[in-house]
């Protein structure tokens, strides 16, 4: 069902700020979208990032951090699931130059882990602590390449307790333009909601936007190199921010009709 729904309706969510808008303009969403939380998991990636002079070449340090977006249960819709969608970027990260305190180094990651979150206490972002009895690790099914879309499917090692697998969309023409859709998950700007400096996780947590359909396009059109998108893209109004990475676009319905996902 998952290479079924790959070659049929993956989609990225292309949110530009000329075109976000407020959740509140669309006070009509049915409960349906609403009901889609169920279906959605905030996903953790923890690394070990080594660091080396991009001169010479020699080991300077590492560093500790972590990759965190939303996902999405897939299978039998309705019933609880092991499978999940997410976005390719947020559980790999490229090597190559990046800049720390002001410095260039040349970076390559270790990954550490891969885990879906059950509460908002499972993970601390200032002492990267986490709580395993809080976590259910994952592994990674399927990743795209550098050419692919923005997608990674992971398999958690068992089901998640109180979220199910949401419906997919069968026919993409059943999207129109000026159609409600809504982007749920956890984005980062939540995580302000409290001081404590852990990442939201729990269902009463993820956020749900809406906006109209703008408009549908090929990747092509879209002129920045690095965007690393290919496929089809679906231009919308839901405002959505880092962290949201991952998570579903869903239709009235609840119906999953694309990945959310960020490019300019």
């Amino acid at each position: 069902k998952v290479k079924q729904w790959k070659t049929r309706c993956l989609a990225g969510l292309m949110a530009a700020a000329a075109v976000l808008m407020t959740a509140t303009a669309f006070a009509a969403d049915s409960h349906k979208a609403t009901a889609a939380r169920s279906g959605v998991v905030r996903v953790l990636v923890t690394y070990t990032l080594s660091l080396y002079d991009p001169d010479s070449g020699s080991y300077v340090g590492e560093v500790s951090g972590y990759s965190n977006g939303s996902g999405f249960g897939v299978g039998t819709a309705g019933e609880e699931t092991d499978v999940f969608v997410t976005n390719r970027h947020v559980v790999v990260l490229d090597d190559g130059p990046i800049t720390l305190s002001g410095e260039t180094y040349y970076g390559e990651y270790t990954f550490t882990g891969y885990y879906i979150l059950l509460d908002n206490y499972a993970y601390h972002t200032e002492t990267f602590s986490l709580d395993t009895s809080r976590v259910i690790p994952c592994t990674v099914m399927y990743v795209g390449d550098t050419a692919d879309a923005d997608v990674a499917v992971l398999r958690a090692a068992e089901p998640v307790p109180g979220r199910v697998a949401l419906a997919l969309q069968d026919d993409e023409a059943t999207l129109e333009v000026g159609d409600t859709v809504s982007a749920l998950g956890y984005p980062s700007s939540s995580d302000s909601a409290t001081s404590e400096g852990y990442l939201l996780a729990s269902i009463e947590d993820v956020t749900l936007t809406s906006g109209v359909v703008s408009r549908f396009f090929d990747s092509m059109s879209v002129t920045a190199e690095s965007s690393g998108l290919t496929g089809r893209l679906i231009q919308s109004a839901a405002s959505i921010n880092s962290g949201n990475s991952g998570g579903p676009l869903v239709d009235e319905n609840g119906v999953v009709v694309g990945i959310n996902t960020y490019t300019y």
